[in-house]
Order: C-alpha cells, then sequence, then structure tokens
C-alpha cells in the first residue's frame, strides 16, 4: 500500500474509532436510548409475530357483556358464577386483572360468595398493584412532626422559620405520612395488635400523645394494615442470603381484603412500566416491597403450573429449576435486564393473536341451570309443556356444558376488562393503543414458547462498534460514488442482519450506534476528502480552466495521475483555424486594437469548440488547434462530425462578429478551417516543470496543411478525405483535386465544405 494510502486510512480509522467510542459513551444517555428503541420496534414489527400458545384464553369483560349483564363494577356473585364454571369445565389457571381492594360494602354476602367459589375452586389467582406514597416537600417538617404529632400548623410554622401558608399546605400529607409508616413498623412487628396495644406503643416507641383527630385515624388506619400484612406474609417471598438484581422498589401496597386473600391459590402484582418514550416493552417479573419479594400475577401463577421447584437468580437470567414443561423437566432460563425486567416476544394484534371468550358466554350455563332449577320447583308433573320446556332446558344445558368445556379445558383464563372506556391502554411496539390485560397472555407464551428476546451484552457492542469503524475506515480509499454506494450497501448489510438476528435467535443489536458510525462515518471521511483531495481538484480546475475543455479538466480531476508526462495512439480529428492575411492586417493598426478584435475573435471561437465537447489544443498567435475525441475517446465518424459542425458554427459565428466590426468602423477578419482526422499521438508532453495537452504525428501535420490550402482555393472550410469518409452522409461538400502535401508521397483529395445536409437527406 502506498504510502499516501496509508496515511489517509489511518486518518479515517482514527474518526471512525473516535465515533465509535462517542456512540458507546452515549449509549447510556436518554435520547440515545430513546431512539434505539423507536429502532427495536421497527425491528419488531419486521420481524414477524411469535405464535401463540393454545393454552392461553381470553375472557373479555367487553362492551357486549357489559350490556347483558350491566353496568360495571357488577356485584360479585357473578365473578363466583365465573370461577364455578371455569373450575366445572376443567380450566387450569384463572387469572383475574381486577383489583379487589375493597369491600362489597352495600352487600356483604357477595363478597362471602366469591370468597366461597375462590376457595372451592382452587385454580384463581388475584391481582394487585403497588404504588408509591406522595410526600410533602418539606422533610424537615416531616422530623418535626415524627418528634410531636399534635404539633399545630402554627408551631410548626414558627418552629421551621416557615410561612404559615407553605406549612398548611404540606402539613396534613406530611403527618399522613409520618403516622402511615409509625403504623406499618408498628403491625409489622405485632401483626395481632389490637388497637389500645397500638395506642400504647405510639406513646412508648414515638411518645406520641393522640388527640381524638389522631386516634380516629389510627383506628381507621389499622384494619388496613393488618390486611396489608395478612397479605404481604402469606405471598412474599423472603431473599435474604440470596442473590437478586436491583429490582423495581415500592413504597405501598394495595392487596384484595383479606377475606379473598385467605382463600386464593396466589396473588400477584400488576405494575408495568413504560420505558423513557412511553412504550412497554419490558414486564417486570419481581418487584420489591418492604425487603421482599412478590411476583407478578401471570408469572405467580405460571410458577404453580409448571411446578417450579425452585427460582434462581443470575446476572442477567432468572433460572426455573425443574419445570414441567411439554411432559418434561427442565430448566427454563429466562433473559432479564438489570431490573428483573423480561422483553416480551409480542405473539399480535389485540383480538387476533390469541383466543378470547366474552364473560357473558361463560354465565350462560349457571343462568340455564338457575332458570332449570326455577321450572323444576314450580312444575307440576300434569302439565306436559312443563315438562317439554325442562327437558328442552336440561338438553340446551348438558349442550353448553359441553361446548365450554370443550373451549375451557386445560386452559389459562385471564379474565380482565376490554370494554370501551374501562380499561388501561398504552403503546406497545406493535400497537399504539393496546389493553395491558393483553400483557399477562403475551409474557405467559413468551415463557411457554421459549421464544426469548433479550438485549446483547455490552462486550458485544464494543465488538459491533469496533469492526463497524474498522470497516468504514477503508471508504477513504475508494472514490466517492462507490464509497457512498459500500456505506448505503454496509448500512443496509448490518440492519438486515440484525433483523436475521433478532428474528432467528432473538438477540436485539444496538442499531443506533453502528448505523450513526456507517452515516457519521461516510459524512467525516467525504469532508476529510474535501478538504484534502477535493483541494487539489479545485487547483487542477483553476490551473487549466483557462487553456483546457470541461472535459479535460473533468479527466484530469478524476484521474491527476495524467499530469504525468506521456500519451497514447488514438484516431483523432483535429481542427486548424488561421486569420487569413493576418500579418499585413496588424501591421496597419496599432497593438491594442489588434489584441482587442483577437481577443473578441478567439474567444467567440473557443467557445464555439467548447460547445461541441471539443478540445482546444493551443493558440498559435491568430492561429486555434482543436481536437476531437480526446480526452473522452469518441469514434472517428463522431469526432469527425463534431468537427465539420465545429466549422460551420464558427464561420457563422464569424459573421456575426464581422458584422459588429463593420459598425464599430473595422475591417472586417477572415479564417481558413482546415481538418483531417487520423492516427496521431494524445496526452501531455513537455517537460517536468512545463507540459501541454496536446497531439502530435503526420496525422496533425496533415490538418494544418489543409487549412493552409484554403488560400489557395480562396474558400473557408476544407477537409481531407480521411475526414470525408466519415462525415460523407452528414455535409453537402464540393470535391475539389488530389493534392500532393508535403511529407505524403500519395495525392490527398480535398473538399470544400458547404452546408449540412437536412434530415431526409441525410
Amino acid at each position: 500500500m502506498e504510502r499516501k494510502h496509508l496515511f489517509k486510512l489511518c486518518i479515517s480509522w482514527g474518526f471512525t474509532f473516535f465515533l465509535a467510542f462517542l456512540f458507546l459513551f452515549l449509549s447510556k444517555t436518554k435520547t440515545y436510548r430513546v431512539i434505539n428503541d423507536k429502532a427495536y420496534d421497527l425491528v419488531f414489527s419486521l420481524k414477524g409475530y411469535l405464535e401463540a400458545d393454545s393454552s392461553i384464553l381470553h375472557i373479555d369483560i367487553d362492551d357486549e357483556s357489559l350490556e347483558r349483564i350491566g353496568r360495571w363494577p357488577w356485584p360479585r356473585r357473578y365473578h363466583a358464577q365465573l370461577i364455578d364454571t371455569l373450575s366445572e369445565c376443567g380450566a387450569k389457571a384463572v387469572i383475574m386483572d381486577i383489583i379487589f381492594a375493597e369491600k362489597f360494602k352495600d352487600k356483604p354476602r357477595e363478597d362471602d360468595i366469591f370468597a366461597k367459589s375462590l376457595e372451592h375452586s382452587g385454580i384463581a389467582y388475584l391481582s394487585f398493584y403497588f404504588k408509591n406514597i406522595k410526600r410533602a416537600a418539606s422533610l424537615k417538617l416531616e422530623e418535626l412532626l415524627s418528634k410531636d404529632i399534635t404539633i399545630s400548623i402554627k408551631d410548626a410554622a414558627d418552629s421551621l422559620k416557615l410561612d404559615i401558608d407553605s406549612v398548611k399546605s404540606d402539613f396534613s400529607l406530611a403527618k399522613h405520612y409520618v403516622m402511615d409508616k409509625a403504623l406499618r413498623g408498628i403491625v409489622r412487628e405485632y401483626p395481632d395488635i389490637s388497637f389500645n396495644e397500638v395506642i400504647d406503643k405510639l406513646e412508648e416507641v414515638k411518645g406520641w400523645y393522640l388527640f381524638p383527630a389522631e386516634e380516629s385515624y389510627v383506628k381507621e388506619s389499622l384494619e388496613k394494615y393488618k390486611v396489608e400484612r395478612f397479605f404481604v406474609n402469606k405471598f412474599s417471598i423472603n431473599y435474604r442470603g440470596r442473590y437478586v438484581p436491583d429490582l423495581l422498589k415500592y413504597e405501598a401496597i394495595n392487596p384484595p381484603i383479606e377475606k379473598f386473600s385467605a382463600v386464593i391459590k396466589g396473588s400477584g402484582f400488576i405494575n408495568a412500566e413504560p420505558d423513557e418514550d412511553g412504550v412497554l416493552r419490558k414486564i417486570p417479573l419481581y418487584a420489591e416491597f418492604e425487603d421482599r419479594l412478590f411476583t407478578q400475577v401471570s408469572f405467580a401463577a405460571l410458577l404453580d403450573l409448571l411446578k417450579v421447584e425452585n427460582t434462581e437468580f443470575k446476572p442477567h437470567f432468572i433460572i426455573l429449576h425443574g419445570a414441567h414443561l411439554y411432559n418434561k423437566v427442565m430448566d427454563i432460563k429466562i433473559p432479564v435486564d438489570s431490573r428483573g425486567r423480561m422483553l416480551i416476544n409480542w405473539a399480535g394484534q389485540w383480538g387476533s393473536a390469541f383466543k378470547h371468550i366474552p364473560y357473558y358466554y361463560i354465565l350462560r350455563l349457571q343462568n340455564v341451570r338457575n332458570e332449570l332449577k326455577a321450572r323444576i320447583q314450580a312444575v307440576s308433573f300434569r302439565d306436559k309443556q312443563s315438562l317439554s320446556e325442562i327437558a328442552y332446558l336440561k338438553k340446551t344445558e348438558k349442550k353448553l356444558k359441553d361446548k365450554l368445556i370443550k373451549v375451557l379445558k386445560g386452559k389459562i383464563c385471564i379474565v380482565g376488562l376490554t370494554a370501551t372506556g374501562t380499561h388501561d391502554m398504552g403503546p406497545i411496539p406493535i400497537d399504539t393503543n393496546y389493553p395491558f390485560v393483553g400483557t399477562h397472555s403475551n409474557l405467559i407464551n413468551t415463557i411457554l414458547t421459549h421464544k426469548f428476546l433479550r438485549e446483547a451484552n455490552i462486550s458485544i457492542n464494543v465488538f459491533v462498534f469496533i469492526l463497524v469503524a474498522l470497516l468504514m475506515g477503508f471508504n477513504s480509499l475508494l472514490k466517492l460514488w462507490r464509497s457512498l454506494i459500500l456505506s448505503v450497501c454496509f448500512a443496509a448489510g448490518y440492519f438486515a442482519v440484525s433483523l436475521f438476528i433478532f428474528g432467528r435467535f432473538g438477540v436485539w443489536m444496538d442499531m443506533v450506534g453502528p448505523l450513526g458510525i456507517i452515516v457519521l462515518g461516510f459524512s467525516g471521511i467525504i469532508s476529510m476528502r474535501f478538504f484534502t483531495e477535493e483541494k487539489e481538484k479545485i487547483w487542477i480546475k483553476k490551473a487549466f480552466s483557462h487553456y483546457l475543455s470541461q472535459d479535460v479538466i473533468n479527466e484530469l480531476i478524476k484521474d491527476p495521475s495524467k499530469l504525468k508526462l506521456g500519451g497514447e495512439r488514438r484516431t483523432l480529428t483535429v481542427l486548424f483555424s488561421d486569420i487569413k492575411g493576418f500579418t499585413s492586417y496588424s501591421e496597419k493598426r496599432e497593438p491594442e486594437e489588434i489584441v482587442s478584435i483577437l481577443n473578441d475573435y478567439l474567444d467567440a471561437m473557443t467557445r464555439v469548440i467548447f460547445d461541441n465537447k471539443g478540445t482546444l489544443d493551443k493558440y498559435v498567435g491568430d492561429e486555434i488547434v482543436a481536437i476531437f475525441g480526446a480526452p473522452h475517446y469518441e469514434e472517428p465518424r463522431i469526432s469527425a462530425k463534431r468537427a465539420v459542425k465545429t466549422a460551420l458554427e464558427m464561420m457563422e459565428k464569424l459573421a456575426q462578429l464581422q458584422d459588429k466590426w463593420i459598425s464599430q468602423g473595422l475591417d472586417p477578419l477572415d479564417i481558413g478551417i482546415g481538418i483531417n482526422t487520423g492516427d496521431m499521438i494524445v496526452g501531455n508532453m513537455g517537460s517536468t516543470m512545463v507540459m501541454d495537452y496536446t497531439v502530435i504525428g503526420d496525422a496533425v501535420n496533415l490538418g494544418a496543411r489543409v487549412e493552409g490550402l484554403t488560400r489557395r482555393y480562396n474558400n473557408s472550410i476544407m477537409i481531407s478525405e480521411f475526414t470525408y469518409k466519415y462525415v460523407k452522409d452528414f455535409v453537402e461538400v464540393n470535391p475539389l483535386e488530389a493534392v500532393k502535401v508535403k511529407g505524403k508521397e500519395i495525392p490527398v483529395m480535398m473538399y470544400e465544405v458547404v452546408r449540412l445536409k437536412s434530415e431526409n437527406e441525410s
């Protein structure tokens, strides 16, 4: 490799490697993550959806169910009927994405009915959610209240040296926070403590002597925290002594009522926080509250269904040991991020990925049974019509039950609100408004199918970034258009490979960094080349624009090595033009006048030559030498026609100049033009210090002789027989005679050019 190329390559590598490390640094920023997440969504939508497991069924509380059953919330006996029917028809598990955190106050018996069904079925999982406590803006106010909970707002403001209005706005919030914290701590240590015992403990531990208002608040809150403690003790996991990732941590919990918590099979949280752009991509499998672990509700049900022996936390993985799946006992290794969240492999759009059945349809069996029971109680056995109706109802019951068994047996049933305006919806990678009850089915499906998704670790990203930077550096050795094509292909190739790896292996490769290195690397290298190579091209263009045609300049720009000495043999056409009688014309006029007229003439003729893609060889005094067919080589039939056409246009231009000169009171000039076609040497000739792009050879000399003959025959444009054979179908000529010219043994036939032939003639 030449030293020049090696230097360019090293500079390019320095720039692309800088970009690689810059993007690695930026990958920790919010903006970078959001852009990369959007790229993830695009790739996810292109990879195709995951096939849905047939054991998952959604039972939707949809618009039709609300229309048939009534306004939400429903009496809890309907949920009891649902649980009973699902259990009777062989459902494996029922996950209810409905919060039962409060008692059914109007009809307490509704809770008893539902609790009995929950206990009898042994397959129900109820949801709860975590929440973070809103705290006062002033921590000093909390500290003050912790010492004296009965302090007045005025005294608190004086003590803190604050305006009373600013303290008043936060006082109630801060007071409840301090009291809740104290109550939670006492109940945690003494779960069965009574109200009076709590009052005594607050006096003993905190030194609080409560007023009736504070005692009322304690009495109201005590029951809530005892329910919370019962739930925490039953469903939480003690992780002390075990490795646990940095899980999501919460300050408060909103569990089901104790009557339900005491009899259900299991419970779990439904919290799922979206990413920074508001899109939900990951679901936490575990969360932390009061130094104990809680399980996501659908994951909790799945752990029981798979009969998992124990769960182990590893960096980037959660391992389910001894899982029973597809009649095998295996360990399931679930990839998670540093917060214990699993990327969901979404199975498709809502309504099309999994099977759905309306809530009301399940209740039809119980409705038929209720009607049958009523008819049996009221029937008269002598009434044949009633007996017929009972027989029909029994037949309907059996038929409906058989249908439900076929639909429900062995299914994991997910019950949730999907009716308009009643459920949580939000964006996921494949949908901008997706019902979040669908996260349960997608989480279960991802684990059951073993089609996990995970982000490439940092070492893979570093390797990819460096590899892309290394390959992009080679762009500096390529021509601009090749560099552009390579960069586009490289970017498209990386995108395609990333899509394949994501679809085939479930590994998400960073998209922003590598594509950023490609785009900015290409831009930077092109900029570098502009300030180096392009400067050289600008210098060439500026230095030679007054001497060479644009074609020659472009040829030199493409390959500056042509500035070196040397030439090649080509068949070209050469045009010589000379002013007739210029010597005597010059002797009669002042030099300034001659220069002015000559400049007008040379400028006009040169423009005609350039317009016809000719190359100006040189000016020799008043003589013009032009080449056709170089440096862009053209076949002789084309270069000869261009030369003849140029000659005719030069004469037209001369006529315009003559009219101008006459109008200025000047004597007009006249010219002769000679054209010849043949083999000649073309290229840069001269010395290493001064060179000229020109042609030499016998054919060039003959062209000069032909121009000289225009004086002998007193005409304007003459061509040799060697040019005529290429243009005879193109121009009208007057044959002259074969002339023996200097340097030629055989006479050469000469022709006078009259005009171009019309299209019909040619």
